[in-house]
């Protein structure tokens, strides 16, 4: 058993050891309760005609299985998820084998895993650390050779063998050697991006910091306003022109979870999300790794000690993103929280005039919209038990129900109010939830920080973990955006919000949901309308444009230029279209265009020297130039739009990659 355990926990992969899903067993037992009831058919008939969450929930609590009855779905599996010397003695030991052949990524991933199993403050912790400490010492770069002398501590403060501690400070004189060699070396950062201090100066200062904060809209610069459309309900405009590659947003997420929190993500920080290789374990759960002990602390004080003992239960559970976001959510609001919320018995709405729009405040959360109305009976059913599941969690395997007022939890409306909220969140946040992602750079083979030409064309940006942010939230989509989203990795999951292109006063914000035109017509509305529940009206979906993967294969796309004086006709040689007046000569227009084309390729170049800071100055021009003078779709423009994203992508998340093997 503990083989095919430590087999699932290297892998990551959800349990397969049962031979049926819990929340399988638990539906069964549910409509086996409905069944003795004799009220099968009225069940159902009162289930389609529900209106509201509030009314499924009272129909569904008399059928839910008892707190012994559910706690029953998930003995004795649930124990294997507890901290187990022997499930980490394994697993240290087979990250041993990989350390003798020198697989040291597979090394470091085991010796992870093996803490997130090691009893807290227990020999076999020590071991795993001094171990570590080993595979540190073997890299040979300062960032892992500091990381050596912090798992030599560590190992020391966890019982470790007095027979070894001889070993283990022979190993610290070593890494002192080693130390002393390299800080004769000049920092391989510098050499391979010269302007890594402009660049951080430039992300810190200018990305990822407010200019002009809004008085009404924290997390916005002072010209962004909020807007209620008819039909696309409220949205976010600017009330100035800005020049494409301005930041217009600077928001932290209400919540977030990592995309594979229990599945044994020890990449990650659990709390602040930075990229880690030298984790510490929760003391109690086998799930979360941290980066340091003030975020273990900060943590466990503000959310994660609620949960800690519920993701055993919901690993069993296979539970999606969206229902540890909620869970999360609601331990973030904490005891204390919830009881000032069920006094009030309102949530006040978080767009009425003259309130501030707190990016920080659960009001915001609350409000974002949530497509009730529009689930259809498999959502509703599947939300409402999940609703259910939650609170019985929160109840019984957590410490959360013992901290309320007796007052409160014995009152008769406190249990149906919570799952109400719950089930709310369970309707809101997946269509908030925001991907937040870092940069995937093919490995070089070497030890060195530098990056080839190649990598910068072949990196990837790839999720890791989803995140609700309450005023990004309000930029709708478009097929065509207008801004991109890029988050901080180090940060607890800050994100801005860069202008793509010029945008003008009045113009509403719109970001991108999908790939953009780079998957069909069809592809797009059926992932709008299953995911967001709308269908898409935007140009491109209009006019069924062509897709990027065409325009970008046109290298010899003619352009059509665009009048400059009634900014409506097309120019046919030297005559608009529409005005049927003579503008400037055709020459002159081919001449302004391949003048612009080689800035462009320059600055294609710049970003392919790992020079993105220089790029962007010249891109700037060139996209506005793109922007007023050229009929759009055009491939040129979009090349350049890949250009901006892939120069700002190198500035928000290439000097963290770093710590990659």
């Amino acid at each position: 058993m503990a083989l095919n355990l430590c087999e699932e926990i290297l892998t990551g992969k959800f349990s397969q050891t049962t031979s049926k899903n819990q929340i399988l067993q638990i539906n069964e037992l549910f409509f086996k309760n409905l069944e003795r009831s004799s009220i099968s058919s009225k069940f159902q008939l009162n289930f389609k005609n529900s209106k509201s969450g509030e009314d499924r929930i009272g129909l569904f609590s008399e059928y839910f299985p008892t707190s012994s009855e559910f706690l029953n779905i998930y003995h004795p599996q649930v124990l294997d998820y507890k901290k187990n010397a022997t499930i980490s003695s394994t697993l240290r030991e087979k990250s041993n084998e990989a350390f003798k052949i020198r697989e040291f990524r597979q090394a470091l991933h085991g010796y992870n895993l093996a803490l997130c199993f090691a009893p807290e403050g227990s020999q076999e912790m020590g071991l795993i650390y001094g171990n570590r400490s080993a595979v540190f010492l073997e890299l040979n770069k300062r960032s892992y050779l500091e990381r050596c002398f912090k798992d030599i501590d560590l190992a020391l403060r966890n019982q470790y063998s007095e027979k070894l501690k001889q070993k283990l400070e022979q190993r610290r004189s070593k890494c002192s050697r080693k130390m002393e060699l390299l800080l004769s070396i000049p920092d391989q950062r510098m050499i391979s991006s010269p302007n890594c201090l402009e660049i951080d100066e430039y992300k810190e200062n200018v990305l990822f910091k407010l200019q002009s904060p809004n008085p009404l809209i924290s997390a916005a610069e002072d010209f962004v306003q909020i807007s209620k459309h008819p039909v696309r309900g409220r949205e976010l405009l600017v009330t100035k022109d800005v020049p494409p590659g301005t930041p217009l947003v600077v928001d932290k997420p209400f919540v977030h979870v990592l995309k594979n929190v229990l599945q044994w993500d020890v990449q990650h920080c659990h709390h602040c999300l930075k990229e880690i290789m030298d984790g510490i374990p929760c003391p109690e759960c086998v799930f979360a790794m941290y980066c340091s002990e003030k975020c273990q602390k900060e943590s466990f004080e503000k959310f994660h000690r609620y949960e800690c003992p519920c993701w055993g239960y919901l690993h069993l559970n296979h539970a999606p993103r969206y229902v540890l976001l909620t869970l999360r959510l609601i331990c973030i609001l904490q005891p204390l929280g919830v009881t000032k919320l069920f006094n009030k018995r309102e949530i006040f709405d978080a767009s009425a005039e003259g309130n501030i729009y707190e990016s920080e405040s659960y009001k915001t959360i609350y409000q974002l919209v949530s497509h009730e109305n529009d689930h259809d009976d498999v959502e509703n059913f599947s939300n409402t038990m999940q609703s259910l599941i939650l609170v019985s969690l929160l109840e019984h395997v957590s410490t959360f129900f013992r901290e309320l007022d007796l007052e409160i939890t014995n009152s008769a409306n406190f249990r149906p109010w919570l799952t109400s909220i719950i089930l709310h969140h369970l309707q809101n946040l997946p269509c908030n939830s925001i991907s937040l992602d870092e940069l995937s750079v093919p490995s070089t083979k070497t030890e060195d920080f530098s990056i080839n030409a190649e990598s910068i064309k072949k990196a990837q940006l790839e999720q890791y973990a989803s995140g609700v942010y309450t005023t990004i939230s309000l930029i709708n989509h478009s097929c065509d955006p207008n801004v991109k989203r890029f988050n901080d990795s180090i940060n607890h999951g800050r994100m801005c919000i860069i202008s793509l292109r010029g945008i003008k006063r009045g113009e509403t914000l719109y970001t991108s949901y999908t790939k953009s035109i780079q998957d069909s017509l069809q592809e797009r509305q059926k992932y709008l309308r299953d995911n967001y529940y709308f269908q898409c009206s935007c140009q491109p979906c209009a006019e069924n444009w062509p897709l990027l993967p065409t325009l970008f294969t046109k290298i010899d796309q003619k352009p059509r230029f665009r009048c400059q004086v009634c900014s409506q006709g097309i120019l046919r040689k030297e005559y608009c279209g529409s005005c049927k007046k003579r503008r400037t000569s055709q020459s002159k227009l081919v001449m302004e265009y391949d003048q612009n084309i080689q800035q462009f390729y320059k600055s294609y170049d710049l970003v392919l020297q790992n020079d993105p800071m220089e790029a962007i100055k010249i891109l700037i021009p060139v996209l506005k130039y793109f922007q007023s003078n050229i009929v759009q779709p055009f491939g040129k423009t979009y090349m350049a739009q890949d250009t901006l994203k892939r120069a700002l992508d190198l500035i928000v998340y290439f000097p963290n990659n770093s710590s990659s093997l």
